[in-house]
């Protein structure tokens, strides 16, 4: 699949292989200074290289908060830790 960016209301990038931009795509849509990922383990070991090195290409600050469960228990409690670390920018990656 060829990567595209759409607006469904906000700018979001479809396709492969195109984590390794993450940092410009940012910089463009809100340049945050400080981002937080939600993700499985899973996810995180995949992407986490090319993720953290766009984000300091691109001078942005990252914390990664993993999701042991796709339940409203586990969703609340990342959502407490985000809060806690008063981030520019809440970033879910998945992989399908």
């Amino acid at each position: 699949m060829v990567s595209h960016v759409m607006e469904l209301p906000r700018k979001i990038v479809i396709g492969e292989k195109n984590i390794g931009g993450i940092g410009d795509f940012l910089v463009g849509l809100s340049n945050p200074k400080k981002v937080s990922f939600v993700s499985g383990d899973q996810v995180r070991k995949i992407t986490y290289k090319k993720v953290a090195a766009s984000l300091s290409h691109s001078k942005i600050k990252n914390v990664w908060h993993l999701s042991k469960n796709n339940d409203v228990k586990s969703a609340k409690k990342i959502l407490q830790e985000i809060k806690k670390e008063k981030s520019d920018l809440i970033v879910g990656i998945a992989m399908g």
